[in-house]
């Protein structure tokens, strides 16, 4: 979301009002000065200002132009492989997201993800009215957004598993039975040495081990692993 964001403000096409105030967010939020759930409020809401009186298939179009030409080239190597796994294997893939969903759909068609869930904005007769529908942001967010795709697509946390970077994907992962980070920033990374969580430093080593049945629900991998290292790092870059 924000580096389209970047793409539309260089176009001339985004307020800079609204520009400004998600680069100040970020910028505080690296500084320390924020935490991520503020710097997510500001950036969400500094969104939906911004596209205020867009039509959303300008939107839509505009983020699948801009996927094709350079986001696509930021997906993580792996990630169609690692789906693909999942998918052989019966799982329900769903992406959740901040970002807003007008950019999400050109990577969920790129990846074949089953659903994705992000911030929704209002639209009024396809305008989007400024306002928003969910608060992605709040803690937790992710976590009942999950267990709504449970509850109505007749899902069973049994088996399920849960992929994050950064520490607001806590209470999604922490809501089911394998949860896994990759790449994780150093909050997360800290929260998951805590609980025992797989840590991954990329996706090809996930897929080694999930492939190979080494990282799979009820193996028991903590246990297997402790008794080889002192510290539980599966794969660390």
């Amino acid at each position: 979301g924000v580096l389209f964001i970047n793409h539309l403000f260089k176009k001339g096409l985004f307020p800079k009002k609204c520009y400004l105030e998600i680069n100040k967010a970020i910028e505080l939020n690296n500084k320390g000065k924020i935490s991520y759930q503020k710097r997510g409020e500001i950036i969400i809401k500094s969104w939906a200002e911004g596209f205020k009186g867009w039509n959303k298939n300008k939107l839509l179009r505009l983020t699948q132009d801009y996927f094709k030409k350079e986001h696509y080239k930021r997906i993580y190597d792996g990630a169609k492989e690692l789906i693909e796994f999942l998918k052989r294997k019966n799982y329900y893939v769903v992406g959740i997201s901040r970002a807003f969903e007008e950019c999400l759909i050109p990577l969920q068609k790129y990846l074949s993800i089953s659903l994705v869930i992000g911030t929704k904005f209002e639209y009024k007769n396809e305008i989007c009215t400024g306002n928003l529908l969910n608060k992605m942001w709040e803690a937790g967010a992710k976590e009942k957004e999950l267990m709504n795709v449970f509850k109505y697509a007749n899902l069973t946390t049994n088996e399920a598993m849960a992929f994050g970077d950064t520490e607001d994907d806590y209470y999604m992962l922490k809501f089911v039975e394998l949860p896994i980070t990759v790449n994780a920033n150093k909050a997360l990374e800290k929260i998951a040495l805590k609980r025992h969580w797989a840590i991954y430093g990329n996706l090809k080593d996930l897929i080694r081990d999930l492939q190979s049945g080494k990282l799979v629900p009820k193996t028991g991998w903590f246990n297997h692993y402790s008794k080889k290292y002192s510290r539980i790092i599966l794969n660390e870059t």
